[in-house]
C-alpha cells in the first residue's frame, strides 16, 4: 500500500520528458506552433503501483479552447441582475463576447494528433498509435509506458472566475477513431480532491487506491474499472471509518466498506463519479463484475490477515 520508490517515479517523469523534448522539435521544424504539456492520472497523483501505471501525457493544442456556453451564459444573466455586479462576473462578459474561432478546432486537433503520431512512430520501436484516444509508447531502454493523448482546453464559469488557474481548467479529449470529441473531463480539480482526502486521513485514502489497484492486476481481466473509478468508489468511503486506521484494520475496515455494495446491485448501482454524477456502475455489468471479482480477492485477503493474526497470538 505504500508508494512507489522515488527512483521508479523519477523514471515515469523521465520517460514523459523525453516524450514531450521529441514532440516540441519536431513542431518546432514544421514551424508549427508548439502544443502545451501536462501530465495527469496515477503517477503525479501518487497513486501508482509498481510495474502496471503507466504516465499520461496531455499535449493541448493552444490555437482554441471549449468553454461551457451554456452554463457561463446562464450564470451571467444571473450575476448581472445583482446591484453591484459581483467582480468575478465580467470576466464571463468578456469571455461570452469574444470572437468565435475562424478555424476547424477538429481539423487542428487531427492534423497535431498525426504529427505526434509520425514523430513517436519514427522515434519508438513500440509505439501504438491504434486507440483513438491515446498513442501508447514504450521507452525501452527506461521500460516505461507513455500515454500521448491530444486535446484542448474546456473551462467552465468555475475555470473561467478563477483565471483558468490550476486545477480549475478541464480539457477536452480527441478520439481519433470517430473523429469527434469526448466528454470534457477536470483531472486536474480531481487530483485536487484526492490530495487533499489523502492529507486529512493520513495518507490512508491514496494506501487504499493503491491496494485495490494491486489487487487489480493480480486478479487480471478487470479493465472495465478504471483507476478513475477506483478513486470514484473508494472516495465515497467516510473518512471517520478508517482515518485513523492503519495495517490489516485498514484492510478490514476498507473490505467492510465495499461488502455492502458488492453484496447490493441496488445499492452500488447510487454510487458516483467522483467530482460528477455519472453513476458508477448503472447498466454497466462488466465493470460491476470486475468490482465483484476485486472484491473477492480482498475478502480473502482479510481473512489471511486474520489467520495470520490468529497464529501470532497462539504462538507468540
Amino acid at each position: 500500500m505504500c508508494p512507489v520508490d522515488k527512483e521508479c517515479v523519477k523514471k515515469s517523469l523521465e520517460a514523459g520528458d523525453r516524450v514531450k523534448d521529441r514532440l516540441r522539435t519536431r513542431f518546432s521544424a514544421l514551424s508549427k506552433t508548439s502544443p502545451s504539456f501536462e501530465y495527469q492520472g496515477s503517477v503525479v497523483a501518487n497513486t501508482q503501483i509498481k510495474g502496471a501505471s503507466d504516465i499520461d501525457l496531455l499535449v493541448i493544442n493552444e490555437q482554441s479552447f471549449f468553454w461551457d456556453s451554456t452554463e457561463i451564459k446562464k450564470e451571467w444573466e444571473t450575476a448581472r441582475a445583482n446591484v453591484p455586479v459581483p467582480p468575478n462576473a465580467y470576466k464571463l462578459k468578456r469571455l461570452i463576447d469574444l470572437p468565435s474561432y475562424s478555424g476547424s478546432a477538429t481539423d487542428d486537433i487531427a492534423k497535431q494528433r498525426k504529427i505526434c503520431e509520425d514523430c513517436l512512430a519514427s522515434a519508438y520501436g513500440d509505439c501504438d498509435i491504434s486507440n483513438g484516444k491515446s498513442i501508447r509508447i514504450l521507452n525501452k531502454s527506461l521500460d516505461q509506458k507513455v500515454d500521448v493523448v491530444n486535446c484542448l482546453w474546456f473551462d467552465n464559469a468555475d475555470s473561467v472566475k478563477n483565471d483558468k488557474r490550476y486545477p480549475y481548467r478541464g480539457v477536452k479529449i480527441f478520439d481519433k477513431s470517430k473523429n469527434s470529441w469526448m466528454t470534457e473531463d477536470f483531472p486536474f480539480i480531481k487530483i485536487d480532491l484526492m490530495n487533499k482526502r489523502d492529507k486529512v486521513t493520513n495518507g490512508h485514502y491514496k494506501e487504499m487506491i493503491r491496494l485495490i489497484k494491486t489487487l487489480k492486476t493480480d486478479v487480471g481481466g478487470c479493465d472495465e474499472l478504471s483507476s478513475f473509478d477506483i478513486y470514484s468508489v473508494l472516495y465515497l468511503m467516510p473518512q471517520s471509518d478508517y482515518a485513523a486506521r492503519s495495517g490489516s484494520d485498514l484492510v478490514f475496515a476498507l473490505e467492510f466498506f465495499l461488502r455492502e455494495f458488492a453484496s447490493d446491485r441496488t445499492r452500488a448501482d447510487t454510487m458516483k463519479q467522483l467530482d460528477c454524477n455519472e453513476l458508477i456502475f448503472k447498466n454497466k455489468d462488466l465493470k460491476f463484475s470486475a468490482f465483484k471479482s476485486i472484491y473477492s480477492d480482498l475478502r480473502m485477503l482479510c481473512e489471511a490477515l486474520r489467520n495470520a493474526e490468529r497464529t501470532r497470538v497462539v504462538f507468540g
